[in-house]
């Protein structure tokens, strides 16, 4: 059977998972059935975990001509879904299904601060020191390895 009257597409099928970094995916999709129109837009969103919200709220505009996309500065350790959606001159179809759970490879910590000197007597010091902002989640610091120096001694 032939659709004659054009609407919005159909959701697209889950877009794949094609590469994982610590901070970017690579997703690809296929075109859904478009109606007699042609793809004007893909959106893309993506969540933390299973139940977080969709971000961006209205999704990220795509070029029509492409079926992949680099997502960028996510959190290293952290679990993600992607979902797509198609658009044409009728207007935006469906969310298409989440993508499977993925999660972002660990990477390295963020430089510390120099320590701050908090207290000293003549036989101790107390410093301290700020760590990696703590949305790094898997990436932030797990240990600490301190040197002194004085008297020509390391």
């Amino acid at each position: 059977s032939w659709c004659t009257t054009p609407r919005h597409p159909d959701p697209p099928k889950p877009p794949k998972v094609l590469t994982v970094t610590d901070t970017t995916v690579l997703i690809s999709w296929k075109a859904p059935p478009c109606f007699n129109c042609d793809v004007t837009a893909f959106h893309y969103q993506f969540r933390v975990g299973y139940r977080g919200a969709w971000t961006p709220e209205n999704g990220q505009s795509i070029a029509p001509h492409l079926r992949n996309r680099v997502i960028e500065n996510l959190i290293p350790a952290t679990h993600y879904q992607f979902r797509i959606r198609a658009e044409n001159r009728m207007g935006k179809g469906d969310w298409s299904q989440p993508s499977v759970l993925v999660r972002t490879n660990f990477g390295l910590p963020e430089t510390i601060q120099k320590p701050i000197v908090c207290q000293v007597t003549t036989h101790s010091m107390v410093i301290g020191w700020f760590t990696a902002n703590p949305q790094t989640f898997g990436s932030a610091s797990t240990s600490f390895q301190i040197q002194s120096c004085g008297d020509g001694k390391v």
